[in-house]
């Protein structure tokens, strides 16, 4: 399945569908907040996963590396570094570097010989990691089926012939 959005209901519909975006982003935030101790810890800890995992997402990846449940090989790993989380994050790389030596202290993370920052190891087989993956998921489970009912979106068969015409499937 696919999911299309409804270009004529979603303009129709745009205040309505925006909060529910911004509702849903802000759940997902406080979900990190809660689980890192902060907001800059949880922006900090959001980059290193999204950096370090970039590879893994691209393609098809090894279908042993797509659970949490296995370690992921550093030689598979993005290198992430101050630079990159300053970067995606927006904060300054002072202050990421503050809290990357915070979090190193706390036990989140560690800085590897070549100066790299990863998540200790097996914090992403932990029962927090996990809890917090199920909870995000969730809540985009629990918006996505509010705009199917909006008509925001509908789904549409993967390799089914259709053709879209003014928002609408026809088969």
């Amino acid at each position: 399945m696919k999911l299309i959005v409804d270009e004529q209901i979603r303009t129709a519909q745009s205040r309505v569908t925006f909060i529910r975006l911004v509702s849903m982003q802000m759940r997902l935030m406080e979900l990190w907040r809660e689980a890192a101790g902060g907001h800059q810890e949880a922006l900090v800890q959001m980059a290193v996963g999204a950096i370090n995992g970039d590879r893994v997402t691209r393609g098809a990846p090894d279908a042993r590396l797509r659970t949490l449940g296995i370690p992921m090989p550093m030689t598979l790993m993005t290198k992430c570094n101050l630079s990159s989380i300053a970067a995606g994050t927006g904060l300054n790389r002072e202050t990421v570097r503050r809290i990357v030596n915070r979090l190193i202290a706390e036990g989140p993370l560690v800085r590897s010989a070549d100066g790299s920052i990863n998540f200790i190891d097996g914090w992403t087989q932990g029962p927090e990691t996990h809890r917090l993956g199920e909870a995000q998921l969730d809540e985009f489970s629990r918006t996505a089926n509010l705009l199917l009912r909006d008509g925001v979106l509908s789904c549409e068969a993967v390799g089914a012939e259709t053709t879209r015409t003014s928002g609408q499937d026809s088969h």
